[in-house]
């Protein structure tokens, strides 16, 4: 089996740029990500790319604004930028997960990122709304990813959100590099954040249910969920891989 690089071809004419202006915040070293889903209900899948924003000193010094990104798939696999659709977020977006919280057969996107992250919902009709006060998801921090799953079988799709450290450009860490100039310090230099689940209370909003699963003080600098019956015991479990802490199922 042999791959070929298409994407020029495809019309992604599209490339994430970290954020950054030289300053090396710790930030800018975890790549930001994609999600495929089908934004428009035509059956074919489109791509969504969050996209990093400049933080601190950077903001207004990179040539071009910074948005994130949904190019649909005409079916033919050729792209069209349609950004125009969605909400202008200007926080710095890392990873995103598709799921249908509202139940009305249109997948959503939860984007993760680092300050607020949002939930946008998916209107119908190729137009997207920022629902995330209206949820009352109300997560500040560093999130680099998240998973939609049903994790209490009540047939909604709750949330669990992967948080990465304890960072903010106030407590960035200038460490010098090998050269003696600024460069990023190493993930132990901070502290890991708290992963957080979220339960859809069915009615459009979502409640910190961390603590009464049982989940409250699982650090790790989250990278990435997989939701799965592990043990097949009929309930959904999770396996959570951790950068530099141990990885664990839950």
């Amino acid at each position: 089996m042999a791959f070929q690089d298409r994407t020029a071809a495809a019309g992604l004419a599209f490339r994430q740029h970290h954020g950054g202006c030289g300053l090396r915040y710790f930030v800018e070293q975890v790549a930001a990500g994609a999600a495929l889903l089908d934004a428009d209900g035509d059956g074919a899948l489109d791509l969504y790319f969050p996209q990093p924003t400049a933080l601190g000193q950077c903001r207004g010094k990179l040539p071009e604004p910074l948005r994130h990104r949904l190019f649909l798939n005409d079916g033919s696999g050729h792209f069209r930028a349609s950004e125009q659709a969605l909400p202008n977020l200007r926080d710095y977006g890392i990873g995103a997960a598709v799921g249908d919280y509202d139940n009305d057969g249109d997948p959503d996107l939860f984007v993760a990122c680092q300050g607020q992250s949002h939930l946008l919902q998916n209107q119908g009709d190729g137009t997207w709304h920022d629902v995330t006060s209206k949820a009352r998801i109300d997560l500040k921090g560093f999130a680099t990813g998240a998973a939609f799953f049903d994790y209490d079988r009540d047939g909604w799709l709750d949330l669990y959100v992967l948080r990465y450290c304890e960072w903010s450009i106030a407590t960035d860490i200038a460490c010098p590099g090998p050269d003696g100039k600024r460069d990023v310090c190493t993930p132990l230099s901070y502290t890991p954040s708290t992963h957080v689940l979220l339960r859809n209370n069915g009615d459009g909003t979502f409640s910190n249910a961390t603590k009464a699963a049982g989940m409250k003080g699982k650090l790790g600098r989250g990278l990435s969920a997989a939701a799965a019956d592990f043990n097949l015991d009929g309930w959904l479990d999770l396996f959570v891989s951790n950068d530099l802490a141990r990885t664990f199922c839950t």
